[in-house]
Parts: structure tokens; C-alpha cells; sequence
């Protein structure tokens, strides 16, 4: 998997804003990370089918279900990110 640390930059950045008199109007901003953005995605795209299964796996280990079902949103964020690494080389 994808080291965690690397968190494929940021999504959705947005550079710094300039009025009509070349004075900043808004500063930059990051946004969220990539590797947030994926994992979120991953959530959102859960069907009731795969929910169901997460929620087993979390009473079978006596895990948060919250705490399980987020771990594995960001696991699988961490394998994209590597697929992306492994693509872009």
C-alpha cells in the first residue's frame, strides 16, 4: 500500500485572489488532501452490500465501527495513491 504520509497533494487548491488594484483579496488555500479526497470518495461509493459486510468485520474484531469503516476508506485511498505513484513512473 501507499505510505500514509504521502498524501498525493493537495485536491482542490486554489491560488491567491487579486482585486482590480493588484491587492489580495483571498489567500491561497490547499484545500483537502488528495489521499482525504479519495478516501471519501471510497465512503460514498460503498454500497449497502459492501456497509454490511465492513459492519461484520467490525463486531466480528470488537473494532469502533466508525473507526474500522474509516481505516478502510483510507486504505483504500493509500492503494490509489500507489497505483497513481507506480502509473505516473
Amino acid at each position: 500500500m501507499g505510505d500514509p504520509m504521502d498524501n498525493g497533494g493537495s485536491a482542490f487548491p486554489l491560488s491567491e485572489v487579486r482585486g482590480p488594484l493588484k491587492d489580495i483579496v483571498s489567500e491561497p488555500q490547499h484545500g483537502m488532501t488528495l489521499r482525504d479526497y479519495f478516501a471519501g470518495q471510497a465512503l460514498a461509493s460503498t454500497d449497502s452490500a459492501t456497509k454490511e459486510r465492513l459492519f461484520s468485520a467490525a463486531r466480528k474484531e470488537g473494532a469502533d465501527l466508525a473507526d474500522y469503516i474509516a481505516q478502510s476508506c483510507y486504505e483504500i485511498a493509500d492503494a490509489m495513491l500507489a497505483v497513481r505513484e507506480k502509473d505516473s513512473n
